[in-house]
Parts: C-alpha cells; structure tokens; sequence
C-alpha cells in the first residue's frame, strides 16, 4: 500500500478521508473514476474511508443530498465488484483468491488468460 497519494486524487475528497485510508496503486484508476462519477452527481459528498477488505476494494462515501444515496451506491457497487478483477499491486487483469488464508486479487498469468480463450 502505497502511502504517497496519487496525483490525480489530490483536491478531490480522497485526498482527506475521514479514517485514514490507503490501497494500492492498481486501484488508484478505480478511485479516479469513483471521483469523477460520484462528483458529477454531488458534488459536495464526502469520503469517509477506502480500503481493501476481504481482497476488494471498500468505499465509504456520504452523499450531501439523499436523493442521491441510490444513485451513488450503485456505483460504489459496480467499483468494488469490478476491483476482483483488477490486481490492487499492479493495476493488471487479476483474480480473487484465497493466498495463505488471505483473499486477495492477485494477477492473472498470460498462460492463465490463454486458457480461458481455448
């Protein structure tokens, strides 16, 4: 976990979360997105906390107006979904996996991804 915040998330509310927060630089693209979509509803909302549990990426965020919580929970959904494909480390195509007792998304190998072309 890289504890350098990435350019494109300074100035945006991932900058200063409520509850100190972290992930690794291959979901950093998630949070930018995350930004740039949530912020394009309401553009007052809050980041509580980001973070990897249970090997996916986890978002908290509050919304200024409740009108838009569903709106915003969708998308919070189909990021954290889509962070079990994504390798936090590299940012490549991976995998969730049990590693030691641990889940964690770990990188699919290009043997792996031609076995699943055949």
């Amino acid at each position: 976990m890289s504890a350098v915040l990435d350019p494109r998330l300074q100035g945006t509310p991932f900058e200063r979360p409520t509850i100190l927060s972290s992930v690794g630089p291959g979901w950093v693209d998630l949070l930018v997105e995350a930004h740039a979509r949530i912020s394009a509803i309401d553009p007052a909302y809050a980041v509580d906390q980001y973070k990897e549990k249970f090997g996916l990426l986890r978002l908290y965020v509050r919304v200024q107006d409740p009108a838009h919580n569903e709106a915003v929970r969708a998308i919070v959904s189909e990021l954290e979904q889509r962070s079990a494909t994504i390798c936090p480390d590299t940012g490549q195509p991976g995998e969730l996996r049990n590693v030691d007792g641990w889940y964690r998304v770990v990188p699919v190998t290009t043997d792996e991804r031609a076995g699943d072309a055949s």
